[in-house]
């Protein structure tokens, strides 16, 4: 058994080497986290490769990164950074002979191009990784990628990289940051989805962002108003106004169940995407009319007919409910809102032929008596039938809802 001084020897190294790997490390790239570094301590790193990666959440205290390994050549060579976007919470140096340092990234939102720094034969090429403080604990992230580079690249010369002619760190003019971006086989790892998904969600948003998401939301909700609502509504006086809300399909078959076995035309007021319109014809009442004042519907409702191979055989027409005359129809679907209904039944009184037909869905005529009722709920649709110029009958047991055939799709072809 080991004494347990060694024991306690060979956990401290082990958690020391935690400490300083933070989550992950390679000879190539290195991932790390300063929760779990002293604030003034330097940790010390190594990487052995020629290109590589840096990822430091939550910087504190510092890290001196040694380049190319211990075995490397001592020809002079060029280092390329390029910090990842935002770069957060560290700085990034480059070491000098002499001990001196050269600032190479500072902590924002970082540039395309990145920075690049020669060394010569003499220095150790060396990065000096140092936390800058912050009073919040939110997010922060310093991860930049790296490629050492031979002096005199055949394909990339220093200029190319922002570097002088005397070897001095500058400003790269267009045409140098397009020459790189040419010649240049140094690619940047892609973001990783989840950690952008996470950086987004505790992203908070400042008072003009919170601006311009309102704004984005009232034009687009503005914009359903004007393209598919304001055109139909437009003409017709407010208490005339009837929302446009589809059919569903229990709706449709109950409909048809209730004008089964008769013939004639068939019209139906405010027509919406012509479902009705389209199932009635598939059934055998013929002509069959709809009537919608909203003209992007009227041309989805063509469209729903040509698809269904009857564009020919069913029509639909863009004009106001209130001007339609009923005089020649003996079957009528109307699927309005409750407040129009009072006056719907006058038209109907007056216009409809004797032996004439109302189904209104949804919504039962306020005042006519039923002859027959069908469904529950929203489902549910009330038939009228129309005796010595008005309303007449009984209200009729319904016929059961699970025996109604079911109503031809207004999709299918």
């Amino acid at each position: 058994m080991q004494p347990p001084a060694l024991l306690c020897a060979l956990c401290c190294g082990w958690l020391a080497a935690a400490a300083r790997a933070g989550y992950s490390e390679d000879r190539c790239s290195w991932k790390g986290s300063g929760l779990t570094q002293e604030p003034g301590s330097v940790g010390q790193l190594a990487l052995a490769c020629t290109e590589g990666g840096i990822e430091w959440l939550y910087p504190a205290g510092a890290l001196r990164l040694t380049l190319g390994g211990p075995d490397s050549d001592a020809r002079p060579r060029i280092a390329c950074l390029r910090p990842a976007r935002p770069f957060a919470g560290a700085q990034v140096f480059a070491e000098r002979e002499g001990g001196s340092l050269e600032l190479l990234l500072a902590e924002g939102p970082g540039t395309a191009g990145g920075r690049c720094v020669p060394w010569g034969p003499r220095e150790g090429r060396a990065l000096f990784l140092q936390a800058t403080p912050h009073r919040d604990i939110s997010r922060r992230v310093a991860s930049f990628r790296f490629e050492l580079r031979e002096d005199g690249h055949p394909e990339l010369p220093p200029q190319a990289h922002g570097l002088g002619t005397d070897g001095a760190c500058r400003p790269c003019s267009d045409a140098e940051f397009l020459l790189a971006s040419c010649t240049s086989d140094f690619d940047m790892e892609q973001d990783d989805p989840d950690e952008a998904l996470t950086e987004l969600r505790e992203r908070r948003l400042g008072a003009l962002e919170l601006l311009q998401v309102a704004a984005g939301s009232g034009l687009a909700a503005y914009a359903v108003w004007a393209l598919l609502l304001q055109p139909g509504f437009r003409r017709v006086p407010l208490r005339l106004q009837v929302p446009y809300v589809g059919a569903s399909v229990r709706q449709v078959e109950h409909v048809l169940s209730l004008l089964k076995g008769r013939s004639g035309k068939l019209v139906d007021l405010g027509s919406g995407d012509g479902r009705i319109v389209l199932a009635a014809h598939k059934c055998g009442l013929r002509p069959a009319v709809g009537y919608e004042l909203n003209p992007w519907l009227v041309g989805l409702a063509r469209l729903h007919a040509w698809r269904a191979g009857c564009a020919g055989s069913v029509s639909y027409h863009r004009e106001d409910l209130w001007k339609v005359s009923l005089r020649d129809c003996h079957n009528v679907s109307v699927f309005l809102a409750p407040s129009v209904l009072p006056l719907l039944e006058s038209k109907l009184q007056v216009e409809l032929p004797e032996g004439a037909r109302v189904v209104s869905g949804r919504f039962p005529l306020p005042t006519w008596q039923p002859v027959a009722v069908v469904g529950e709920g929203l489902d549910r649709v009330w038939a009228y039938d129309i005796y010595n110029g008005g309303p007449a009958g009984q209200a009729a047991p319904a016929p059961s809802s699970t025996s109604v055939p079911r109503a031809p799709d207004p999709q299918a072809g």
